[in-house]
């Protein structure tokens, strides 16, 4: 009922262009953005937002009344645009391209095969951002045009520092009813507003200039994916009596900047002139939390031996022989189903199968000389 009113509010307007500024807290932006000139904002969304591509769109179609732009009055005069952003960027690229401090050329094509130029823009005007964070959760976290994780977490944190300064809720509490609110999962909240904490650490205590890393390096995704892993949490921990976030305020008072750092550096530097990775991907965050989590196999991964190689100290070998087992196995049968129809089989493929055999053959009897001692 409260969002219902909230909503109600607004009084729709046509207003001018030159009247609408940038958000200083969008949520879209990297949050080391927030408060930047128009230049730096414009040359951030040309980069990573495909605003030519929006340009080329507004300027056939021109703009439609059916998505205005949520706005508040600007204490300076006008308007700054909480929803809306992007559309609002390439609205002033297409009515002033000289404005583009990258991609220029692209930005004048795009104005040049303009049909329209729109400098009247319809718009909803609000009295409060707060009355606006209601509809941002329900598009943006629930709805059809989701942010990424890192834009989510800025906006729950908006959201929730919004229910401690109005509701005088704890901020557990705050983002307790913050995820209420708009129907999302509190561990998940919890979990990117903890994974942005680290961010804002890597960055203000020097980690990021310490690894010779731009804050664009961060992939925010993978950090927060990170975190669902025990083996991370945990190695993070100063005091590993204690929970990471021990305080529930999301200060992470219990973190170990130097294991931050390890962590950071691990993640996202780039070891050689072909640009790999300690931790190529997402996809073996579960293996480098084990190895995290074994002191031998973490003493040798941090001596320089692989992901794969320090693996083999955890409890990973087990899984590993199970699965390659199966894995070959199947695809041994497929090659029996078919080696009959084949037209090009030579003595490469001989070799190759008696290879396996020997292979099969040695896992086998290493197998079972295992299981016979067991049987002693």
């Amino acid at each position: 009922m409260q969002q219902q009113q909230q909503m109600q509010t607004a009084t729709p307007q046509m207003i001018n262009l030159d009247e609408l500024h940038f958000d200083p807290q969008n949520p879209r932006l990297p949050v080391e953005l927030y408060y930047a000139n128009d230049e730096t904002v414009l040359r951030h969304l040309l980069l990573k937002g495909d605003l030519v591509e929006l340009m080329a769109s507004l300027g056939q179609l021109g703009y439609s009344p059916a998505e205005p732009l949520l706005v508040i009055p600007r204490t300076e005069g006008g308007y700054v645009v909480i929803e809306g952003n992007r559309r609002l960027a390439a609205l002033k690229l297409l009515a002033n391209p000289d404005i583009a401090p990258v991609r220029s050329a692209a930005v004048k094509k795009a104005v040049a095969e303009a049909e329209k130029k729109p400098s009247k823009i319809p718009a909803l005007v609000y009295q409060r951002r707060e009355d606006i964070l209601w509809y941002l959760g329900y598009r943006h976290i629930t709805g059809t045009k989701s942010w990424g994780a890192q834009q989510k977490a800025q906006y729950m944190k908006q959201l929730m520092d919004d229910y401690v300064s109005h509701g005088g809720l704890s901020k557990e509490d705050a983002l307790k009813a913050a995820t209420r609110a708009v129907s999302t999962k509190y561990d998940y909240a919890k979990r990117i507003i903890q994974t942005l904490r680290l961010c804002e650490l890597a960055k203000d205590e020097g980690i990021i200039d310490k690894l010779k890393l731009d804050s664009d390096d961060i992939e925010f995704s993978v950090l927060a994916t990170g975190l669902s892993y025990a083996g991370i949490v945990d190695y993070l921990k100063e005091n590993p009596a204690q929970d990471l976030d021990h305080g529930n305020d999301f200060t992470l008072q219990n973190i170990s900047l130097e294991k931050l750092q390890d962590v950071i550096d691990w993640l996202f530097s780039r070891r050689n002139e072909s640009g790999t990775k300690r931790v190529s991907d997402s996809r073996k965050l579960g293996t480098f939390s084990k190895i995290l989590q074994n002191k031998e196999a973490l003493r040798q991964f941090r001596d320089g031996a692989s992901l794969e190689t320090a693996s083999v100290l955890t409890d990973e070998p087990d899984e590993i022989l199970s699965k390659s087992i199966n894995c070959a196995h199947a695809n041994i049968k497929t090659a029996n189903s078919v080696y009959m129809d084949a037209k090009d089989c030579d003595e490469g493929d001989i070799k190759l199968l008696e290879s396996i055999r020997i292979y099969a053959s040695a896992i086998r009897n290493g197998i079972q000389q295992k299981l016979d001692q067991l049987d002693d």
